[in-house]
């Protein structure tokens, strides 16, 4: 249910937002109309976030407690478009809703099956959002979009969503299809087709892994053992790094080398993205059903790294 803010609240929001654009933290551009904004919950039932969509497409989630944008896209629709009943973020893929008749008789933890470490996970993001709130006023923008670098986006959206598939193993697929076509990894098997490459590469992902350490080797894992059996000459190394890992992130995007995110807090099925460009505290991700948005680089686990 879409919750009307007054016209007033309504301009306090925008003239904050703009001041925080100001800073490097950029939702819409400023000559962007909000059309309208709804409130979000956190897993402890209280109202944490802003979502708003703007009248050129486009949305963000911001936690109001600091004004700092948690994710936002300036093209794609809002991934809650569809969604009724009482509406809850826990993060980049984490986009849920409880059936109103439900509220108060169940806690979002026992319906959504959120764990303790996962809630404090939750409220340890938000947490660090304070600090980049105070970083503002002296924060320096950076950047390198992916559109500028040999159409990364555009070769990762060539490539295709895979119906039903596991996110860890798609991300391998498009890192293993971008090195060897465009880098000259000859990181995969010649004139192989798509569900061939996806399958092979599934066969070999351990999908049953939830934690985030055990994520990162597991993609690391799957991605060495498919160039052992497949493409011995391949000559490439894997490796992965954990909390953040910024500098090689953007270094490595800055050589046109997409890479595996393992975010901190989202369901298994949304932990494992393609980043392929960065903008201040924002990395640009990709997910299985090629669509793409920016989050706040304070969800970001690790990274796995090909090459």
């Amino acid at each position: 249910m879409i919750k009307r803010i007054s016209f007033l609240f309504v301009i306090l929001i925008v003239v904050t937002m703009t001041a925080f654009s100001a800073c490097g933290i950029v939702a819409f551009a400023q000559s962007e109309v909000v059309s309208y904004e709804e409130y979000l919950h956190d897993y402890n039932d209280n109202v944490t976030y802003l979502l708003r969509y703007s009248t050129e497409g486009g949305y963000s989630i911001t936690h109001i407690g600091t004004g700092v944008v948690c994710e936002y896209d300036d093209f794609n629709n809002s991934p809650y478009d569809g969604k009724t009943g009482k509406l809850y973020y826990g993060g980049p893929g984490a986009y849920l809703s409880m059936p109103l008749k439900l509220v108060g008789k169940i806690t979002p933890m026992q319906y959504f099956g959120i764990t303790i470490e996962e809630n404090e996970q939750l409220n340890s993001i938000n947490n660090s959002f304070v600090e980049q709130a105070n970083a503002m006023s002296t924060f320096t923008v950076t950047s390198n979009d992916g559109y500028t670098l040999i159409n990364n986006y555009n070769a990762l959206e060539n490539y295709g969503a895979i119906a039903n598939s596991t996110q860890g193993a798609v991300a391998i697929y498009y890192s293993l299809r971008f090195f060897n076509d465009y880098l000259g990894g000859n990181c995969v098997q010649n004139g192989v087709s798509t569900n061939t490459l996806y399958n092979n590469i599934a066969s070999l992902f351990d999908s049953s892994e939830t934690g985030n350490l055990q994520i990162c080797q597991a993609l690391k894992e799957c991605m060495i053992s498919y160039m052992n059996i497949y493409t011995p000459n391949a000559n490439l190394s894997v490796t992965y790094t954990i909390i953040s890992p910024r500098s090689e992130i953007i270094s490595r995007i800055g050589s046109n080398k997409p890479s595996i995110l393992v975010m901190t807090n989202s369901y298994s099925d949304s932990k494992c993205n393609v980043v392929y460009g960065y903008s201040g505290n924002y990395y640009r991700i990709s997910n299985n059903y090629s669509v793409s948005y920016n989050v706040n680089r304070s969800y970001v686990y690790g990274g796995v790294f090909l090459g």
